[in-house]
């Protein structure tokens, strides 16, 4: 995924929500089958530090059918009062309880 597109995009203000919509070319497959998480982990790193749910507050996934252009189509939203992050700060990790 990484690879089709601009490696230099930068990171999106965190925290955020994902949608994942799949498009299949043949029959739709059930939401609840789509396995999010390998499109979510290409995420980490690159457009978002990490997949914590400090950072990825909600993942929606939707089936649909398109038989002339069956593609996936992943939206990362940013959320009101998010924050940017630089790429090279560490990924954030869960916060330390005292």
């Amino acid at each position: 995924m990484r690879a089709a597109l601009d490696p230099e995009l930068p990171g999106v203000p965190i925290p955020v929500d994902i949608e994942v919509d799949c498009y299949f070319d043949s029959r739709a497959q059930d939401s609840d089958n789509i396995l999010a998480k390998p499109m979510i982990d290409a995420l980490k790193g690159w457009l978002i530090p990490d997949d914590t749910h400090e950072i990825v507050h909600r993942v929606t996934v939707a089936s649909h059918r398109d038989k002339d252009n069956p593609r996936v189509v992943i939206r990362v939203i940013s959320l009101e009062g998010s924050k940017p992050w630089g790429k090279d700060d560490p990924p954030k990790g869960q916060k330390d309880e005292v």
